[in-house]
């Protein structure tokens, strides 16, 4: 595990309007996270963002991640759902991990929701690969507790761009904002949104000494993340859909001796898992084929990305079919032995297996 002191370097992103006074969004500038003040600064920008994590190299999907515990409460419909469950989460952290609601960074996001920050000193979090993980089954325990199920399970990548405070957002023109516990709980949604018209900066000193209690459930929440992990690599390992296809049809056979072209690579990788999930290949079977695949293109997709794509996949009910792959390469129809395997299982009443 690499030194705390290591993690310093940050990737931004933002909206800025080019030179035909169209917005454009801009990511993958990395800096150093003492130079974020400074980049708000001197950048023209609209929307700005920067990660969640620290990182200890540019090399992201090689890189530990550190950084404080984040939650994202999001309803657009209804605003007060979103408070609402972010007040029962302060309560929660409160009873559970013995962190008092003055401990913990609120923001309104200048939209749809509410932020928390539980500082990563209170919790003693130490850098590892997998954070965002940890962190996600932590936001998944926070939202069984929760009334409205707003806290967002989506914002969990490696990646994730959290919007940085006092910047303003692009849609609303509101600023996300501060607020203290009691502002939350009293304030009314238009008065929050009165506040959020202009930057706010708030001088309020967290006590971020570390908590022994709330060090040892943070432990407890990453002993369970592992344990659920492990048994579920138990309970795959070897596992393997009924074989469906015994045919390679030309379009899968071109992509596999001709790579994936740029932009498509995420999307030819989840039909590439789809056709050997039908083929009955186990999920390490097609890691091994796809790894292969992938090592030969001129700009390999990053393994961490490329196995949550496959994991993604061969574990839902969701397929990729000829209408996918018409979007990646030419399709002779007439030729295909696939469409013509489909069609004789259409006479017969079988299911197909990869939809035309």
């Amino acid at each position: 595990m690499s030194e705390i002191q290591d993690h310093n370097i940050i990737e931004v992103g933002y909206t800025f309007k080019n030179k035909d006074n169209e917005r454009t969004f801009k990511r993958n500038v990395y800096i150093n996270y003492n130079q974020l003040s400074q980049f708000i600064k001197n950048s023209n920008i609209i929307d700005a963002y920067c990660t969640a994590y620290l990182y200890d190299s540019k090399e992201i999907d090689k890189a530990n991640l550190y950084g404080s515990l984040y939650l994202d409460f999001d309803d657009s419909k209804n605003l007060n759902n979103a408070r609402e469950d972010a007040i029962h989460t302060l309560s929660y952290f409160k009873i559970v991990y013995k962190i008092m609601p003055e401990q913990i960074k609120i923001f309104f996001s200048g939209h749809k929701g509410f932020h928390l920050i539980i500082p990563k000193e209170i919790l003693g979090i130490k850098p590892c690969k997998n954070l965002n993980e940890i962190f996600k089954s932590i936001a998944e325990q926070v939202n069984n507790f929760s009334i409205h199920k707003t806290v967002d399970l989506s914002i969990y990548d490696n990646r994730r761009l959290f919007r940085i405070p006092n910047t303003i957002h692009g849609e609303t023109n509101l600023y996300k904002i501060m607020l203290t516990p009691k502002e939350l709980l009293s304030l009314s949604e238009q008065e929050i949104i009165n506040l959020a018209r202009q930057p706010r900066y708030l001088n309020i000193n967290i006590n971020r000494d570390f908590n022994p209690i709330a060090g040892n459930q943070y432990l407890q929440a990453v002993k369970t993340y592992e344990d659920n992990l492990k048994n579920s690599n138990k309970r795959n390992k070897g596992f393997r859909y009924r074989k469906k296809l015994n045919i390679v049809p030309e379009c899968i056979k071109t992509i596999l001796e001709n790579g994936a072209e740029p932009g498509t690579r995420n999307i030819t990788i989840a039909c590439l898992t789809s056709f050997y999930k039908e083929s009955g290949k186990t999920f390490d079977e097609i890691i091994d084929i796809i790894s292969e695949w992938n090592s030969r293109n001129q700009k390999p997709t990053p393994e961490r990305e490329m196995k949550t794509t496959i994991k993604s996949i061969f574990y839902s009910e969701k397929t990729y079919g000829c209408t996918t792959l018409q979007t990646l390469v030419r399709c002779n129809k007439s030729e295909c032995k696939l469409i013509k395997e489909n069609k004789k299982h259409y006479k017969k009443g079988i299911p197909h297996a990869i939809k035309v």
